[in-house]
């Protein structure tokens, strides 16, 4: 594919796009005091250590350490993603259709009229 400024543009738009409800649902966890807890977390590690191709956090850190990181940092930002993550899973897992809703995907209707009283 090549890349040229539409598909830059778009990139861009998307990334923004998914930092934006990355962070709406941070502060939503965050409110609620969702956790990431400790395996969760180190299972986000290994993920990170397969990543950084080292097999130890020792290695990992000073993996990081080299590449102009922080540890703790990356800890912070697991434990955000994972609470982040939670509360997506939870939105969606709250979301049912049923077979109305089935029934009626593959009709139209006008928006408009469905506000109005």
């Amino acid at each position: 594919m090549t890349i040229n400024n539409s598909v830059l543009d778009m990139l861009q738009l998307n990334a923004l796009n998914n930092a934006i409800q990355n962070t709406l649902f941070l502060e939503i966890g965050k409110a609620q005091g969702v956790k990431g807890s400790r395996s969760e977390v180190n299972s986000a590690l290994y993920s990170v250590m397969d990543q950084f191709q080292v097999s130890s956090k020792k290695d990992l850190k000073l993996a990081i350490q080299e590449a102009g990181g922080s540890y703790e940092a990356m800890l912070r930002q697991l434990r955000n993603d994972i609470i982040a993550s939670k509360v997506r899973q939870s939105i969606v897992n709250s979301v049912e259709m049923t077979d109305l809703d089935v029934k009626k995907m593959g009709k139209k209707y006008r928006i408009k009229e469905l506000f109005l009283s």
